[in-house]
């Protein structure tokens, strides 16, 4: 997956630039306006990270299709007075499962 931001390199050379610090994001105005900022390479590479991170969860793979079981259970939860059984054994939670299953 590509970053969603846009990501230019320009020489050290053809800048003057502040020594970034950690943390620290250094706004570099004109005319009263943000024109530029840096950040420090560990920030931007977490600001990258997180901007990728959002960017998939915008973009959720879809849920499998339901199984019986699945429906099942909904359709239990979803009737009026139906109250869930407390499950604490593997026994009593498999007996339950083979008697969903039938």
């Amino acid at each position: 997956m590509s970053s969603p931001l846009n990501i230019m390199n320009i020489p050290s050379n053809s800048v003057r630039v502040p020594e970034p610090e950690v943390g620290t994001a250094t706004v570099i105005n004109r005319y009263r306006h943000p024109q530029a900022v840096v950040l420090h390479p560990n920030d931007f590479e977490r600001l990258v990270q997180d901007s990728m991170l959002a960017d998939s969860l915008g973009h959720p793979d879809p849920f499998p299709p339901p199984t019986s079981l699945a429906r099942k259970a909904h359709l239990h939860l979803e009737t009026p007075g139906f109250e869930a059984p407390r499950l604490e054994d593997g026994d009593a939670l498999e007996a339950l499962l083979a008697q969903a299953q039938t």
